[in-house]
């Protein structure tokens, strides 16, 4: 009897030691994975400075010509460096109504796009409207799609007060190049 005891408490040992190894690799682990899925703040403005849309560019309205928030407008974050047709969204954000956006993001590279660069789709529907696009650079409107707004490295810290001027031109979605409006012009 008395070696049967004794017998069992190197088994409990063993056993206890691989339960600890177990529980730190465990922790090492989730402390490892709750490091990478932190979340950092990226935020900012979008900003335009809107085109004459009509009649002689006159020297008074490029000066009197102030930057106007990008109210209400979606734009979207896909990882890695370019977009890509292949890469999927992963935050969606609408500005309000001074601009200003904010998300949070994992560490990582990520791609600010506009709504229209999030697949081809906004590119198919301006084809389908030709009464009132047209296409005037095939190559100019693809690398527009390639092309993000910025590409955003985040490491170990928020990154805050960021500004983005979209260029706009007349009747096109912002950012949009390569095609023009010929559709009815307002009155």
């Amino acid at each position: 009897m008395k070696n049967n005891i004794s017998l069992r408490y190197p088994m409990v040992s063993l056993l206890a030691a691989v339960v600890m190894l177990s529980v730190m690799i465990t922790s090492c682990c989730s402390a490892k994975a709750q490091e990478e899925e932190k979340l950092f703040r990226v935020s900012g403005q979008m900003i335009y400075f809107p085109p004459q849309c009509s009649g002689t560019l006159r020297e008074e309205y490029l000066i009197s010509t102030k930057p106007i928030p990008l109210a209400n407008t979606v734009f979207h974050f896909k990882r890695g460096s370019k977009n890509s047709v292949a890469d999927t969204v992963v935050v969606t954000i609408k500005t309000d109504s001074a601009g200003y956006f904010g998300a949070m993001l994992t560490r990582g590279e990520y791609v600010l796009l506009h709504q229209f660069q999030k697949d081809t789709l906004s590119i198919n529907a301006l084809r389908l409207q030709s009464d009132y696009y047209a296409i005037e650079d095939e190559n100019l409107l693809i690398e527009s799609y390639l092309r993000p707004i910025a590409a955003i490295k985040i490491e170990d810290k928020n990154i805050d007060s960021l500004i983005y001027k979209i260029n706009v031109t007349c009747f096109t979605p912002p950012g949009m190049q390569g095609i023009s409006y010929i559709g009815p012009m307002p009155e």
